[in-house]
């Protein structure tokens, strides 16, 4: 282009930051490093918000001993139909365990990879190519685990006598998310052998790590929350339970030691009972929004009222669609 055509091309950093649609707005993010909270944070604080970044959910690594499982898959690809990447720490644990295998040799990765069908979300198709040397087979228009199950079903990769491969975090301390529950079920009720196997340990983020943060929810100072993914509904949940009983104690910056026994939610995906959301969080304007189908479900069956709504996880769409709720006074108020 020429320098005339982008100087005419408007540009939010030639704009004053109080003039831009969510000037000084603090929006919270509850999604992991790994998950789309970054590049999300990243196009609000283009549209003047300040993005406050507080995981409520952290992923370790498992045990050396616990990757047996893992490992022995990875011997037996061949055996497999598809093999099932929903998320980034999929992709990595994939790579390292084949990586560890192999001696790090990139050649022989792309190599052992290159006959698999590979099945996964969104961008996470650059992380497969750029990481494992391979283009992903599958990779569903709706980035969701229910899109993926209802692609590899159309595909013919999950039916009768057929052999899917599913890398997944194994919870602790949590509920499995839905949408999980949901998907692990579609892919059965299609006749095809499932194979889960843990990649990674998501439990719900202690107290002591994120007590800055939730000070700032409770105190009403934050404008809006977005989840993006399925498990982050819970962890939010637990840290309020957590946050709630150690101001009751009188020590609000003590370590995570409420109970984490939570009811399951329901396969059917019916509203969990007594979740009662209006006494842990403040009775202050707060737009709640969700990225993603998977996200959206959680915060149906955990009864979360959702303001903003991308079902296909579109980040300009969940932008915009705060900017206008934040714009017409604010958010709901529980």
């Amino acid at each position: 282009a020429s320098p005339g055509a982008l100087a005419a091309r408007p540009m939010m950093e030639q704009v004053p930051t109080q003039l831009l649609p969510l000037a000084n707005r603090r929006v919270m993010l509850t999604g992991h490093r790994s998950s789309v909270a970054p590049r999300l944070g990243a196009r609000l604080a283009e549209r003047g918000a300040r993005p406050l970044f507080m995981p409520t959910v952290s992923l370790e690594p498992l045990a050396e001993t616990a990757y047996a499982p893992l490992d022995e898959a990875l011997l037996r690809l061949p055996d497999y139909d598809v093999v099932c990447l929903p998320s980034a720490d999929a992709v990595r644990a994939l790579y390292d365990r084949t990586a560890a295998l192999l001696g790090f040799n990139r050649q022989m990765i792309s190599g052992m990879l290159a006959g698999v069908r590979l099945a996964t979300l969104g961008n996470n198709a650059y992380l497969v190519k750029d990481l494992l040397g391979v283009s992903a087979s599958v990779v569903p228009p709706e980035s969701s685990l229910s899109g993926m199950a209802n692609a590899l079903e159309a595909l013919g990769l999950a039916r009768s006598g057929a052999k899917v491969l599913v890398l997944l975090p194994a919870y602790t301390g949590m509920a499995e998310p839905p949408s999980v529950t949901r998907f692990v079920a579609q892919l059965e009720a299609t006749g095809a052998t499932i194979v889960r196997v843990a990649v990674c340990i998501a439990a719900p983020t202690p107290l002591e790590s994120a007590h800055v943060e939730i000070g700032l929810l409770l105190a009403g100072q934050v404008d809006a929350l977005v989840f993006t993914s399925g498990s982050e509904v819970e962890g939010l949940y637990q840290l309020l339970c957590a946050a709630k009983a150690a101001a009751e104690r009188g020590a609000p910056e003590r370590a995570f030691e409420a109970t984490q026994a939570t009811e399951a939610p329901s396969v059917q995906g019916q509203a969990i009972t007594a979740l009662e959301w209006s006494l842990l969080l403040p009775g202050h304007p707060l737009a709640i929004a969700s990225y993603g189908a998977d996200a959206m479900l959680s915060a149906d069956v955990w009864g979360v009222e959702q303001a903003v709504v991308s079902p296909l996880g579109v980040i300009e769409e969940l932008v915009q669609g705060l900017e206008k709720q934040l714009a017409s006074g604010g958010g709901l108020i529980f």
